[in-house]
């Protein structure tokens, strides 16, 4: 990637010539950002996505690797790790019980943060992937960026 860019540069360095009379490039129109019913949606994708992964460890693993290195004053010792994920199992299966995932999603978006739309990408591509690599983009979002997790300061 750097290779690429890098010859980017120096082939835009070397070309000299008028500009005169040259129009600017259009500049692209930036994407519209996705409706809270899209967000609900693809946070209910996300939530149905956990139980395929629900027993495997290395989704759980690279989940609870991601939330500890943004949390670095939390314990995480290997039964503190395994009681985090416990606790997360327990509460997935409640709102699988309750049927309550697309609310959830509703409430989460309404207290935190949204993702960004090019994260929303990263993820919905993750979830045709492998478990550990869905934990590793979802993780991210959730814990790194605070979508759905972290508060909206427009919000009390």
């Amino acid at each position: 990637m750097r290779a690429a860019v890098l010859v980017a540069l120096v082939a835009l360095a070397g070309c000299k010539g008028d500009d005169k009379g040259r129009s600017a490039p259009a500049a692209a129109k930036p994407a519209a950002p996705p409706s809270d019913a899209e967000m609900v949606d693809f946070c209910t994708k996300n939530m149905f996505k956990w139980f395929t992964c629900f027993d495997d460890e290395k989704f759980w693993d690279n989940f609870a690797t991601i939330y500890y290195a943004q949390n670095p004053n939390a314990p995480s010792d290997p039964a503190s790790r395994k009681m985090w994920v416990g606790v997360l199992k327990d509460d997935l299966m409640a709102l699988r019980r309750d049927r309550a995932f697309e609310q959830n999603c509703k409430v989460s978006l309404e207290h935190n943060l949204a993702p960004k739309p090019k994260t929303m990408a990263t993820v919905a591509a993750a979830r045709d992937k492998s478990c550990a690599e869905f934990a590793s983009a979802f993780g991210w979002m959730t814990f790194g960026e605070g979508a759905f997790h972290a508060p909206r300061s427009d919000v009390k």
